[in-house]
């Protein structure tokens, strides 16, 4: 199937015979022999012609939940350990098309449910990132894109995780990066010694 649009937008340039808002549809389809033609007057003082012409799938919501895997130790252990308070090691994941979208050990989804229960623990927030029109089969395009790039091999604990993963998501859908907060914990633990010794000894290991 072939189709098309043209007309004219304004505010000017229209006439007696293609007044502004004049928007012109046409369809192709090969067992067609014509074109299936369709006239339509968009115009609108208050609305641009090209927004009221367009077609706009419903808007899908993109939710960002997040956990924090050491159970609530790490704001009572960071001021020791890092000399800066952490209130969480995040661990995030994408909440889209009634699925939860997240990487361990290759990027997986399920349902919040199901995921909720293999934590163990419920998310500690979930913030409304926005909405997309990006479609599930787009989205479904894209992780397969990504996935070698998000794999049990090529994970680092600092570096490339299940929040850079997220991270990448809500580029792709949204534009928008997630909460800066998250993004940044890794960061206090490589400026702090302890964090640098440890990753010194994991790097030997």
């Amino acid at each position: 199937v072939a189709l098309s649009v043209t007309g004219i937008a304004g505010p000017a340039g229209g006439g007696p015979d293609k007044p502004v808002g004049l928007v012109h549809f046409s369809c192709q389809r090969r067992d067609l022999p014509q074109i299936q033609d369709k006239l339509s007057n968009f115009w609108s003082p208050q609305r641009s012609v090209w927004r009221r012409s367009r077609a706009r799938p419903m808007a899908s919501p993109v939710r960002l939940a997040v956990y924090d895997i050491s159970h609530g130790w790490a704001r009572v252990l960071s001021p020791f350990l890092f000399c800066k308070r952490i209130e969480l090691a995040p661990h995030t994941s994408i909440l889209i098309f009634g699925r939860e979208y997240f990487w361990g050990g290759g990027i997986q989804k399920c349902a919040h449910e199901d995921f909720v229960e293999q934590f163990g623990a419920p998310p500690v927030e979930i913030v409304e990132l926005g909405h997309t029109e990006i479609t599930e089969d787009l989205f479904h395009d894209f992780i397969l894109t990504v996935s070698t790039r998000y794999t049990q091999s090529t994970y680092d604990l600092l570096k490339n995780n299940c929040n850079a993963f997220s991270q990448e998501c809500a580029q792709f859908l949204l534009g928008q990066s997630i909460p800066g907060h998250i993004l940044a914990a890794p960061e206090i633990v490589m400026r702090s010694c302890l964090g640098r010794s440890a990753l010194a000894l994991l790097a030997l290991s």
